[in-house]
């Protein structure tokens, strides 16, 4: 953890907020904001590693600090997300606020899905007969399995939407599940069904 700038986020991540509090802040950095010219404390950062399902659903983590901080992860957070605990920096000087703290959230790549803001994206391989007799398949989300029916005459590339299988944020709808069936003759991983 070190002090806070651009530094260690590759430009990205930032909330809006994020941003008017730090361009707000320069005030102090330059010794004429607050009252009698206070610092406010300094912003620290750190990262955390997630999977791609705690990602989606949302989880607690504790901070391996000097001081424990637990961090809410709120679901549908996105790689290189930023969350900013305010306060949890460095001390104020002279009475101004403490500064805040940085968090970056990591997370890692799901084996089958693929994301696109709240929609999933799976590919899912067909056998010949499937793909031109029709059937019906059963196909993964993060939480369960659905049944997928397949019509006759299905070419390889189709996709199929399956409604609110998506990631569901906080406060918000829920994404959906894009399923794209592959013939495994243009499909190399993987070379079997999911479930």
């Amino acid at each position: 953890m070190g002090a806070s700038g651009f530094g260690g986020f590759g430009g990205q991540g930032f909330n809006v907020e994020d941003f008017g509090d730090l361009f707000g802040n320069l005030g102090d950095i330059f010794g004429f904001g607050g009252a009698g010219g206070r610092r406010k404390g300094q912003t620290y950062q750190t990262n955390i590693n997630i999977s791609f399902n705690e990602a989606a659903s949302g989880i607690e983590v504790v901070l391996p600090l000097e001081e424990s901080i637990k961090v809410k992860v709120p679901a549908g957070v996105d790689n290189g997300s930023v969350i900013r605990l305010r306060g949890r920096g460095g001390p104020g000087a002279a009475g101004a606020p403490d500064g805040d703290l940085l968090v970056q959230v990591s997370v890692e790549p799901h084996k089958f899905f693929k994301r696109s803001n709240m929609d999933l994206i799976l590919e899912v391989p067909l056998l010949f007969t499937e793909a031109a007799l029709g059937g019906s398949i059963k196909i993964p989300t993060l939480s369960k399995s659905v049944t997928l029916k397949i019509p006759s005459g299905t070419p390889s590339g189709k996709t199929f939407k399956i409604r609110g299988e998506g990631i569901t944020p906080q406060g918000r709808r829920s994404g959906d599940l894009y399923v794209k069936a592959v013939s495994y003759t243009h499909l190399t991983l993987p070379t079997k069904r999911i479930v």
